[in-house]
């Protein structure tokens, strides 16, 4: 009897150990690449449990000091990412936008092995696994060093919480998340449209291997408790 019941102490316990890990999601993680006026490139890993999040999020967890505008009424604009900017709200948040020369936070993301200059803000863009985002403080001709997932989030690299920061409340009471932010078209360039700003409500998909992992475990306590049956018997 005390064999039996040590048998089953030793079931329950690789059941319980194992439970954790059927259900335990992998972070997400998805490349920032950002460029400052003076040349200086950073990089931040970004980790996240969510399917899919939006670029203005994964701003918001980098980690680095940025100032959004949620007030022109063409949904959330990126003013000044530390230094670099405009200091809103004592300025237009395109403040040195005004004429020629115009400087601006441009934004892109790759597709393909290449980047592509985002024609849409980051609060309308969704960000995926694997994707990479990129900034830079200049006029909208040059694109950020082209970097892989690897590169950034390679063996070594530091992921940034999963947990979502605190997003500021927009002041704007009439602007919402459907706003569609137009930023400024580089010279001399016909910006790609972005072709994955328009999602799609689905389910989440299923992960099959946690079903079998977890069925393989029920057989083999079907297969002890026979085994103890007959020993028993």
């Amino acid at each position: 009897m005390l064999r039996i019941s040590c048998c089953v102490f030793l079931v329950c316990g690789l059941l319980i150990s194992t439970a954790a890990p059927l259900h335990a999601q992998e972070p997400h993680q998805a490349g920032l690449v950002v460029q400052f006026g003076d040349g200086t490139v950073v990089t931040r890993c970004i980790g996240f449990s969510e399917d899919e999040i939006s670029g203005e999020e994964i701003l918001h967890r980098s980690g680095l000091t940025v100032l959004f505008d949620y007030t022109s009424g063409l949904g959330t604009r990126v003013c000044k990412i530390e230094a670099d900017g405009c200091e809103v709200p004592a300025e237009d948040c395109w403040c040195q936008c005004q004429g020629i020369p115009c400087r601006y936070w441009t934004y892109f993301y790759v597709v393909d092995g290449a980047w592509h200059y985002a024609g849409l803000g980051s609060s309308n863009r969704t960000v995926h696994d694997g994707d990479v985002e990129g900034w830079v403080w200049g006029d909208g001709r040059a694109s950020p060093p082209l970097l892989t997932p690897d590169d950034i989030c390679g063996t070594g690299a530091e992921v940034k919480p999963l947990t979502p920061a605190p997003s500021p409340v927009p002041p704007e009471p009439n602007a919402t998340a459907n706003v569609v932010q137009l930023l400024p078209t580089p010279p001399d360039s016909n910006p790609p449209p972005d072709e994955r700003t328009t999602v799609t409500a689905t389910g989440s998909p299923i992960n099959l291997s946690n079903y079998a992992a977890f069925a393989i475990i029920v057989l083999a306590l079907g297969g002890l408790g026979l085994f103890l049956y007959k020993r028993m018997a």
